[in-house]
């Protein structure tokens, strides 16, 4: 197969995204609730600031671990890097999570209906 042929056969990760609106939709209440309040958390001025500030210090720590003096210091270092990193990324990966739930609520309602049309033939 051809890399043309395998690029053609992966969705695009913007096509696969779900909307937020379709994310709630698919949700149970609870999940809704939480969703909703992690996304306000998220979109606001406060969080951006946490954000720009785990960025900088996971950069601070990518420099200081380029400098340690011992293999273990430098390890050390990645490994606060790795976790401001995690940290700066937390709002796409409570999304992600969200998003997950919701694709495998809808392929479970999109085999509950192949199945109501299989019986009804």
């Amino acid at each position: 197969m051809s890399n043309e042929a395998l690029l053609a056969a992966v969705p695009d990760a913007e096509q696969t995204q779900l909307s937020s609106q379709d994310i709630m939709l698919h949700i149970n209440d609870t999940q809704r609730e939480r969703f909703v309040k992690l996304q306000e958390t998220f979109e606001s001025p406060g969080w951006k600031l946490i954000v720009e500030w785990c960025d900088m210090k996971a950069m601070a720590a990518l420099f200081s671990g380029a400098d340690c003096k011992s293999w273990e210091d430098s390890r050390e270092q990645h490994g606060r890097r790795d976790a401001w990193m995690q940290a700066s990324k937390l709002a796409d990966t409570f999304m992600n999570e969200f998003e997950m739930v919701a694709q495998a609520a809808i392929a479970n309602t999109e085999n509950d209906e192949d199945e109501d049309d299989l019986g009804s033939e």
